[in-house]
């Protein structure tokens, strides 16, 4: 019936739902959603070189404010929207794995030059506009890093990264399947959220997971940008995703509780 499914947070009441999957043109064949520069959802296409602004008004309706091309995002594992229609590429398939305005940059977990790396470098992307930040993080491995951006060019300021258990075997790394990096992030105006297990507290084997959602994290990290890590709240339930806006400390979470609901929480 449709891609996208907007929710009024004050009624409960869906809109909707938009985005239609096919070869039309305002249609999709693998749609993908990124938060805009403004405040605009994105919407590109991951097969094909079809990018398209929504513009959601107060009354929940959805429109397309305009269309264009762009085959990065053929390439792009994740995309972050960095100014008006510039954007901010990553691409595990690449050395380095960043790309913006025709720079290539960034470093990553491992040193080795593996053929798996395409898959162990998966992560979430995610930039705030008014650190000039850029913050990625990776899923498979517990890895954090954040640059800064200095006109077009992007400095690492920091990398955080636990010790893991791996082994080069004929040319692919063997990693600890038992434990993982975040599984979601998100940026407020103060603090880094990540969706992470702590291990300390739950010893979960990340490979019984699979599809249980009543095996998945319960706590949210809450890292300052100097990486220094602030709290771990504890939601007692299955976390699922997580997002956030920077101009606030306000996270929205979907939990199972015992059906999908959507939280909010005042990190402050």
């Amino acid at each position: 019936e449709g891609y996208l499914h907007i929710i009024d947070l004050k009624t409960g009441q869906e809109s909707g739902p938009f985005i239609q999957i096919g070869q039309g043109p305002e249609e999709f064949t693998m749609p993908q959603l990124v938060k805009s520069h403004h405040q605009h959802v994105i919407v590109y296409d991951h097969l094909t070189d079809k990018i398209a602004w929504l513009d959601m008004n107060q009354t929940g309706t959805s429109s397309f404010i305009r269309h264009s091309h762009n085959e990065i995002t053929r390439e792009a594992n994740r995309i972050v929207e960095i100014e008006d229609g510039e954007f901010l590429t990553l691409n595990t398939t690449q050395e380095p794995i960043f790309f913006f305005k025709g720079q290539r940059f960034g470093v990553n977990p491992f040193t080795e030059k593996a053929e798996n790396l395409v898959d162990l470098l998966q992560g979430n992307l995610l930039y705030n506009p008014q650190k000039k930040l850029l913050v990625y993080a990776t899923m498979r491995v517990p890895y954090i890093a954040s640059y800064k951006r200095q006109g077009d060019h992007f400095t690492l300021l920091w990398e955080k990264k636990e010790d893991t258990d791996y082994e080069l075997v004929n040319n692919r790394i063997k990693i600890d399947e038992s434990r993982r990096g975040p599984m979601e992030l998100a940026l407020t105006k103060d603090y880094i959220v990540t969706l992470q297990r702590d291990y300390s507290k739950d010893p979960t084997n990340e490979s019984t997971v699979g599809r249980d959602f009543s095996k998945l994290p319960q706590t949210l990290f809450v890292y300052n940008y100097k990486s220094e890590l602030v709290r771990i709240l504890d939601f007692k339930v299955p976390i699922v995703r997580i997002a956030a806006d920077v101009s606030t400390n306000t996270v929205y979470a979907i939990v199972v509780d015992p059906d999908f609901r959507i939280v909010k929480l005042d990190i402050n």
